[in-house]
């Protein structure tokens, strides 16, 4: 509970800086889904690599956000681990053992007609 708090509070005190282009929690799915639902708003891309394996991407591990920086902010961010870009389209994942690789649009298709997505529509 202690790290969840300071977690958050360190996110907290970034975006109200100003340094912060968005910022996504790690919850259902893991890291390898809120990088994923972190692109589909505006349909971009990303390029990251992790060190972890496959399995882990998708650990629903408590106290881990995904930010994005500008370039020009990245610095403020030196104790984080940058772990890659966003890019135009398409979503590359590096895992240790394996690579995700997909498009943006196809990727949020299949999120957008999963069964939880579509229950909170129908609510």
């Amino acid at each position: 509970l202690k790290e969840e708090k300071a977690n958050q509070e360190l996110v907290l005190k970034a975006i109200q800086a100003g340094l912060v282009a968005s910022a996504h929690d790690c919850a259902e799915g893991g890291v390898a889904v809120a990088l994923a639902e972190s692109a589909f708003a505006n349909e971009l891309g990303l390029q990251v690599t992790l060190p972890l394996k496959k399995e882990y991407l998708f650990a629903e591990t408590q106290s881990r956000f995904i930010l994005s920086v500008s370039p020009q902010h990245q610095e403020a961010f030196e104790t984080a681990q940058h772990i890659g870009k966003v890019t135009e389209t398409g979503l590359v994942i590096h895992a240790l053992d394996d690579v995700i690789n997909c498009l943006t649009k196809e990727a949020k298709a299949l999120w957008e007609d999963a069964i939880p997505c579509l229950m909170k529509q129908k609510a």
